[in-house]
């Protein structure tokens, strides 16, 4: 696995082997994101080609000190995602949480029926994965799969690290709501 590090030296020592570079570095993950947000797969195909080419014509405006490279790519292909959505249909993501009320459970009860290594628990964590929204769905992503810190997360979406957290939790719940009714 290369760094940033190694992948922005290969750019500026050889461009198109750095570009290969990052292209299989980071094309899967990119595709991950907006697929997590935008659901028909030609569509994510054709939106990780734009989001990837945004960020090879534009590396050079990548800033370290701003963040990692993975946050800087992921944020690039988040908001062409949304762009997406937007135009297809006028929707407003948000945020807070006013679809549906859960129940206060511990955060032990979460761990022990989201952890689960079991084949066929495993397979339902997913179906229910699938009824989240979209926006749920991007922040799973980011955390779980793609191992983005809070803060990350916070810089891709535009919020802050603390209402990630707290968004994350309400997640968990909903997965965990989810999972017990279909028990």
């Amino acid at each position: 696995m290369c760094t940033d590090k190694e992948i922005l030296q290969t750019i500026d020592a050889n461009p198109p082997q750095g570009q290969r570079l990052l292209l299989a570095v980071y094309q899967q993950r990119v595709q991950s994101v907006i697929a997590s947000v935008v659901g028909n797969i030609k569509d994510v195909e054709d939106l990780t080609q734009e989001a990837l080419i945004t960020v090879l014509s534009t590396i050079d405006s990548y800033k370290p000190s701003r963040g990692t490279l993975a946050t800087w790519i992921y944020t690039i292909a988040y908001r062409k995602a949304v762009s997406f959505v937007r135009q297809q249909r006028p929707v407003i993501l948000s945020f807070d949480d006013t679809d549906t009320a859960v129940p206060s459970i511990s955060d032990e009860q979460l761990v022990d029926e989201l952890s689960t290594g079991r084949e066929e628990r495993i397979q339902a964590l997913e179906q229910a994965l699938e009824l989240l929204p979209a926006h749920d769905r991007l922040l799973i992503t980011l955390y779980y799969y793609q191992d983005c810190s809070l803060a990350e997360i916070a810089s891709i979406i535009g919020a802050t690290a603390n209402a990630v957290s707290h968004r994350l939790r309400r997640i968990r719940e909903k997965l965990y709501t989810l999972l017990t009714i279909n028990a």
